[in-house]
């Protein structure tokens, strides 16, 4: 359980990459779909700063 918090923040990132990767493969390319991936992204970026900076606090 402890590893799948720590690596948290680079699963978003990679759900980000997709909601970004799919819709652009399927022709499918939205303000809606753009701004999920883009949320995901920053969020996941965010979180790993925070996760990493608490595990090196340890």
């Amino acid at each position: 359980m402890d590893t799948l918090i720590k690596n948290l923040g680079v699963i978003v990132i990679i759900l980000g990459a997709l909601a970004l990767i799919i819709p652009s493969f399927l022709g499918f390319n939205s303000n809606t779909t753009l701004s999920i991936g883009g949320i995901l992204l920053f969020a996941g970026l965010v979180l790993h700063i925070i996760m990493t900076k608490k595990n090196t606090e340890k």
